[in-house]
Protein backbone atom coordinates (compact mmCIF):
# COMPACT_ATOMS: atom_id res chain seq x y z
CA UNK A 1 0.00 0.00 0.00
CA UNK A 2 3.03 2.27 -0.40
CA UNK A 3 1.89 5.65 -1.73
CA UNK A 4 -1.78 4.63 -1.61
CA UNK A 5 -4.42 7.36 -1.63
CA UNK A 6 -6.80 6.43 1.18
CA UNK A 7 -8.41 9.81 1.84
CA UNK A 8 -11.50 9.38 3.99
CA UNK A 9 -11.20 5.58 4.00
CA UNK A 10 -13.20 3.81 6.68
CA UNK A 11 -10.93 1.21 8.24
CA UNK A 12 -12.68 0.77 11.57
CA UNK A 13 -11.32 -2.29 13.43
CA UNK A 14 -9.15 -3.18 10.41
CA UNK A 15 -6.20 -5.51 10.95
CA UNK A 16 -3.29 -3.71 9.27
CA UNK A 17 -0.56 -5.70 11.02
CA UNK A 18 2.85 -5.14 9.34
CA UNK A 19 1.32 -3.18 6.43
CA UNK A 20 3.64 -0.86 4.49
CA UNK A 21 1.80 2.44 4.13
CA UNK A 22 4.91 4.51 3.43
CA UNK A 23 4.01 7.91 1.92
CA UNK A 24 0.32 7.01 1.80
CA UNK A 25 -2.29 9.74 2.10
CA UNK A 26 -4.71 8.90 4.91
CA UNK A 27 -6.22 12.38 5.22
CA UNK A 28 -9.52 12.10 7.10
CA UNK A 29 -9.37 8.29 7.31
CA UNK A 30 -11.13 6.49 10.15
CA UNK A 31 -8.80 4.02 11.88
CA UNK A 32 -10.94 3.69 15.00
CA UNK A 33 -9.89 0.54 16.89
CA UNK A 34 -7.63 -0.65 14.03
CA UNK A 35 -4.68 -2.96 14.78
CA UNK A 36 -1.55 -1.13 13.61
CA UNK A 37 1.06 -3.51 15.02
CA UNK A 38 4.32 -3.13 13.08
CA UNK A 39 2.82 -0.84 10.43
CA UNK A 40 5.23 1.41 8.52
CA UNK A 41 3.66 4.88 8.39
CA UNK A 42 6.82 6.78 7.42
CA UNK A 43 5.93 10.01 5.63
CA UNK A 44 2.19 9.38 5.89
CA UNK A 45 -0.23 12.30 5.93
CA UNK A 46 -2.30 11.78 9.09
CA UNK A 47 -4.24 15.06 8.93
CA UNK A 48 -7.72 14.54 10.35
CA UNK A 49 -7.18 10.79 10.88
CA UNK A 50 -9.33 9.27 13.61
CA UNK A 51 -7.10 7.14 15.85
CA UNK A 52 -9.66 6.79 18.65
CA UNK A 53 -9.51 3.37 20.20
CA UNK A 54 -6.26 2.40 18.46
CA UNK A 55 -4.49 0.60 21.26
CA UNK A 56 -1.86 -1.61 19.63
CA UNK A 57 0.87 0.36 17.91
CA UNK A 58 3.65 -2.03 18.91
CA UNK A 59 6.70 -1.52 16.70
CA UNK A 60 4.90 0.97 14.44
CA UNK A 61 7.12 3.27 12.36
CA UNK A 62 5.86 6.85 12.62
CA UNK A 63 9.12 8.57 11.64
CA UNK A 64 8.38 12.24 10.97
CA UNK A 65 4.62 11.76 11.35
CA UNK A 66 2.38 14.69 12.22
CA UNK A 67 0.42 13.56 15.27
CA UNK A 68 -0.46 17.04 16.52
CA UNK A 69 -3.28 16.86 19.06
CA UNK A 70 -3.89 13.12 18.51
CA UNK A 71 -5.45 11.21 21.39
CA UNK A 72 -3.32 8.12 22.02
CA UNK A 73 -4.47 7.52 25.60
CA UNK A 74 -3.36 4.08 26.85
CA UNK A 75 -1.87 3.22 23.44
CA UNK A 76 0.75 0.48 23.33
CA UNK A 77 3.69 2.09 21.52
CA UNK A 78 6.21 -0.49 22.73
CA UNK A 79 9.32 -0.25 20.53
CA UNK A 80 7.67 2.30 18.22
CA UNK A 81 9.77 4.61 16.06
CA UNK A 82 8.54 8.18 16.55
CA UNK A 83 11.80 9.82 15.50
CA UNK A 84 11.19 13.42 14.43
CA UNK A 85 7.42 13.05 14.92
CA UNK A 86 5.33 16.11 15.76
CA UNK A 87 3.39 15.22 18.90
CA UNK A 88 2.52 18.80 19.86
CA UNK A 89 -0.44 18.76 22.28
CA UNK A 90 -0.85 14.98 21.78
CA UNK A 91 -2.47 13.02 24.59
CA UNK A 92 -0.32 10.05 25.55
CA UNK A 93 -1.73 9.54 29.06
CA UNK A 94 -1.08 6.00 30.25
CA UNK A 95 0.68 5.10 26.99
CA UNK A 96 3.33 2.37 26.94
CA UNK A 97 6.41 3.98 25.34
CA UNK A 98 8.81 1.29 26.58
CA UNK A 99 11.81 1.14 24.26
CA UNK A 100 10.28 3.66 21.86
CA UNK A 101 12.50 6.05 19.91
CA UNK A 102 11.29 9.62 20.30
CA UNK A 103 14.59 11.05 19.09
CA UNK A 104 14.15 14.70 17.97
CA UNK A 105 10.36 14.49 18.39
CA UNK A 106 8.37 17.59 19.30
CA UNK A 107 6.26 16.95 22.41
CA UNK A 108 5.48 20.60 23.16
CA UNK A 109 2.40 20.77 25.38
CA UNK A 110 1.81 16.99 25.23
CA UNK A 111 0.17 15.09 28.07
CA UNK A 112 2.13 12.08 29.31
CA UNK A 113 0.36 11.49 32.64
CA UNK A 114 1.11 7.95 33.77
CA UNK A 115 2.97 6.99 30.57
CA UNK A 116 5.74 4.39 30.83
CA UNK A 117 9.05 5.68 29.41
CA UNK A 118 11.24 2.71 30.37
CA UNK A 119 14.19 2.67 27.97
CA UNK A 120 12.65 5.27 25.65
CA UNK A 121 15.14 7.34 23.64
CA UNK A 122 14.43 11.01 24.40
CA UNK A 123 17.54 12.45 22.76
CA UNK A 124 16.76 15.91 21.42
CA UNK A 125 13.06 15.70 22.37
CA UNK A 126 11.31 19.02 22.97
CA UNK A 127 9.59 18.72 26.36
CA UNK A 128 8.41 22.34 26.61
CA UNK A 129 5.17 22.46 28.58
CA UNK A 130 4.84 18.67 28.75
CA UNK A 131 2.75 17.26 31.59
CA UNK A 132 4.90 14.55 33.18
CA UNK A 133 2.66 13.91 36.20
CA UNK A 134 2.90 10.29 37.28
CA UNK A 135 5.21 9.29 34.41
CA UNK A 136 6.79 5.90 35.07
CA UNK A 137 10.44 4.91 34.63
CA UNK A 138 11.70 8.35 33.53
CA UNK A 139 15.39 8.63 34.38
CA UNK A 140 17.63 11.62 35.00
CA UNK A 141 19.68 10.54 31.96
CA UNK A 142 16.60 10.66 29.71
CA UNK A 143 15.85 14.19 30.91
CA UNK A 144 19.48 15.22 30.48
CA UNK A 145 19.47 14.45 26.74
CA UNK A 146 16.05 16.01 26.10
CA UNK A 147 15.49 19.66 25.24
CA UNK A 148 13.48 21.45 27.90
Amino acid sequence: LTGAILNGAIMTSANLTSAKLTSANLTGANLDSANLTGVNLTGVNLTGVNLTGVQNLTGVNLTGANLTGKNLTNANLYGANLMGANLTSAILAGANLTGASLRSANLTGATLNGADLRGANLTGVNLTGVNLTGVKNLTAQQLKVAIR
